[in-house]
């Protein structure tokens, strides 16, 4: 009958190598013991690893940590890349916003004032359609767009201490970000590159919370 770790229990450990046998076959004389349960192993039985001796048991444990190691820094870098994602989304739906909202208090201004319109000239020229919009309306979205810009950025920092609210609050963010995309459309689109790149970055993101959740308060 085959004996069991728990039923033979750890091999003496000083007597020979050569007359200790092989929890899994007493028939069998054991080779050397298992580096961790210092049980006797045949030939067969052994695994040998890194120029350690292993019985099978404790071998295939290693290996689950391994593997469980692997997957955990996996899970951790997709939630680093995750956390920068979330601030430079931030960064940038707050520079955004920011920016609608000046136009939308010196929109009407800038086209008389001289000094002003050679301050704001390289961001007017890129959004000189929003222009056409009224005020109200850009400082609108530009608030809204400043406002989770600034909720992703502290969700950042949250995530990287590894906290799960942080994480939902983050992809929360992106869910709102696409209702902003989608509900203020015709203005976000005159951002062009900038609006496409965010809505990428925030699919991105959520995929890598995603995969990483585990690593999150851990």
């Amino acid at each position: 009958m085959t004996q069991t770790k728990d039923q033979q229990g750890p091999s003496p450990k000083g007597e020979p190598a050569a007359q200790l046998r092989c929890y899994t076959h007493p028939a069998h004389r054991a080779t050397g013991v298992c580096t961790i349960c210092k049980r006797g192993v045949c030939s067969s039985c052994q695994v040998i690893s890194k120029g350690r001796r292993f019985c099978r048991d404790d071998a295939d444990m290693l290996r689950k940590k391994q593997v469980d190691t692997v997957k955990a820094q996996r899970r951790k870098n997709a939630i680093s890349a995750g956390a920068i994602l979330a601030f430079l989304d931030g960064t940038a739906g707050a520079a955004v916003g920011f920016l609608l909202v000046v136009i939308g208090l010196v929109g009407p201004e800038a086209q008389t004032s001289y000094s002003l319109t050679d301050t704001l000239q390289p961001f007017f020229t890129y959004f000189a359609n929003v222009l056409a919009f009224p005020p109200s309306q850009a400082m609108e979205v530009g608030l809204f767009i400043f406002g989770i810009g600034l909720l992703d950025m502290f969700a950042a920092v949250g995530i990287i201490k590894r906290s799960r609210v942080a994480g939902v609050i983050a992809i929360a963010v992106s869910l709102l970000g696409g209702v902003a995309v989608g509900s203020y459309l015709v203005i976000l689109v005159l951002a062009g590159f900038f609006t496409y790149l965010y809505i990428v970055s925030a699919v991105i993101k959520v995929v890598l919370i995603g995969f990483g959740w585990k690593h999150l308060d851990e």
